[in-house]
């Protein structure tokens, strides 16, 4: 009965001071949000998968996730899978 009670209770006011601040706080959220390229976030993407158990995700499943041509994640992706030309590995 009791936390019926206190659910059913209307909320008080916040003081003009306090909703101020309250306010402020997603602007600053903003400010602190990352800005990352489209082929920075399908890298990121792909090299986190790579450190995880199982398989790297597919091609296909990173297009589908950003929004890019399949072939475009395939040209990010070349970019770190295959060693630099005229670097021998022994």
């Amino acid at each position: 009965m009791l936390l019926t009670r206190n659910a059913a209770a209307p909320a008080t006011e916040q003081p003009a001071e306090m909703s101020d601040v309250t306010a402020s706080a997603p602007a600053e959220a903003e400010l602190a949000h990352v800005v990352q390229t489209l082929e920075e976030a399908v890298l990121a993407d792909y090299m986190a998968s790579l450190n995880r158990p199982g398989r790297p995700l597919s091609q296909r499943f990173l297009a589908d996730k950003h929004g890019v041509d399949r072939r475009k994640v395939e040209q990010i992706i070349a970019t770190v899978a295959q060693p630099a030309p005229g670097r021998a590995t022994r």
